[in-house]
């Protein structure tokens, strides 16, 4: 048999076993089937080596289980075999945090040599190889162009704020520049206040210098106080009090003092070891008068204490005293403390001189209250300022003390004097309320 013929009948011989192994269902007697085709009479002629059939057995043997009828081998020139059946899917694995296998691989089985590239061939094959270089250069230089214009788009992106920003400078400036005045304005305003504070401070100091300790070289003798009744029982009983009217030459000189100084002062009050120790303006015309001035006249917030509409001195038995109350203490802003028994019980005495007479009072009750409406038919502290019958006394008296934070120990009656002050205090309900504090006459 000549090489042509002998091609042709192992290609035939070829042709036949890859359509066995297409028809069959798995590897099981592929090779017994395969080793008939090599003996029977068409293809007797043909010397199949051992080498050859080693080549089979091993294409057999090393074969990976996979479907016999697996598209991807159908274009074996020489079939695989496997001897068990595998699924026709494999199945994909659930999701794991486990690394995942290596994919699975089918090595291709052995082929025949390739018959030797003419040169037409391998010149056609250099020309497509060179064509497909010449597209991925292509490729890679768009590519780097891409990245070359997201570059720019970058940079814009960078430079806009910057842009934003200058076309917003001019709000951004008014805005700082309206913080910074705001921030001025209120350090000025606080420096003011303290400033203000410190001179007013400095005034009073100045002021009492004339009138110097009025408490000074006192002694307190308190009265015993009889049991009192009030007037839902009708039942009075006569003043405890056992003080005089005497006013010594020396307070004489020093009132005269203050009078020359200002003919609107009344008076002198003063608190031992508290910040009131102020003179007493009184102003009948406009009894507000110095709700905002100072001793001088002169325009000042903290003003100076003085008397309510309708008091006269030496007559009427309530003498009410307004003041402000300053968060830096001035004014009657100590009154604030008075809420703190022990601090009540520490400063209970009050000394309060006028032309009339040089007297000191004791704390009688602490008082929180709110304002009323004029149309409102309750008790008002401040309607009880002018001059008292009896029983508007004892009323005075009676709901004071029913409103007191704390007992004192301390009654009036009918025929005592009281002093009365009265400030500014926000109310636990958030309203606007006056704190009064109420001293009887001892002496």
């Amino acid at each position: 048999m000549n090489n042509k013929n002998r091609n042709n009948s192992e290609e035939g011989f070829l042709s036949e076993a890859s359509q066995i192994a297409r028809n069959r269902e798995s590897s099981e007697g592929f090779l017994s089937d395969l080793v008939n085709l090599a003996n029977s009479e068409e293809y007797a002629d043909i010397d199949f080596s051992a080498e050859l059939e080693e080549e089979l057995a091993e294409s057999v043997t090393e074969t990976p289980s996979v479907a016999w009828n697996n598209p991807l081998i159908e274009d074996f020139n020489v079939p695989t075999g496997n001897t068990s059946p595998v699924p026709e899917e494999i199945p994909t694995p659930a999701p794991s945090f486990e690394p995942e296998p290596e994919p699975f691989f089918v090595p291709e089985p052995d082929a025949p040599a390739p018959e030797p590239e003419s040169a037409e061939e391998a010149l056609k094959r250099a020309e497509e190889e060179l064509f497909e270089a010449e597209l991925a250069l292509k490729k890679a230089e768009a590519e780097s162009a891409d990245d070359d214009d997201f570059g720019d788009e970058t940079d814009e992106d960078e430079e806009e704020p910057v842009k934003k920003k200058k076309k917003n400078g001019i709000s951004y400036y008014i805005a700082m520049a309206i913080c910074i005045g705001v921030f001025i304005y209120s350090v000025g305003k606080l420096a003011n206040y303290f400033y203000t504070g410190y001179k007013y401070r400095k005034d009073m100091d100045k002021l009492s210098e004339v009138v110097g300790d009025i408490s000074a070289d006192v002694v307190i003798k308190e009265p015993d106080t009889p049991e009192i009744f009030f007037p839902d029982e009708q039942v009075y009983v006569a003043s405890s009090a056992n003080y005089v009217d005497e006013i010594s030459d020396d307070w004489k000189n020093k009132y005269a003092t203050l009078v020359e100084m200002n003919p609107d002062c009344v008076g002198w009050i003063k608190i031992p070891d508290t910040n009131i120790n102020y003179p007493v303006m009184y102003t009948p015309g406009d009894y507000e008068y110095y709700l905002r001035r100072d001793f001088e006249k002169k325009h000042l917030m903290r003003g100076l204490p003085f008397l309510a509409e309708g008091t006269q001195l030496n007559v009427s038995q309530n003498t009410l005293i307004y003041g402000h109350n300053m968060n830096d203490g001035t004014a009657f802003g100590n009154l604030r403390n008075y809420l703190d028994q022990s601090y009540a019980d520490a400063h209970k005495y009050c000394y309060f001189y006028t032309a009339y007479n040089q007297g000191v009072y004791q704390l009688m009750d602490v008082v929180i209250t709110k304002i009323y409406n004029t149309e409102d038919t309750c008790f008002k502290y401040y309607m009880y300022s002018d001059v008292l019958d009896q029983k508007r006394f004892e009323t005075y008296v009676y709901y004071m003390d029913k409103m007191s934070s704390f007992d004192t120990g301390v009654d009036a009656v009918w025929g005592d004097q009281l002093i009365s002050l009265s400030t500014c205090y926000k109310r636990y309900d958030k309203e606007n309320g006056r704190l009064v504090l109420v001293f009887k006459r001892i002496q």
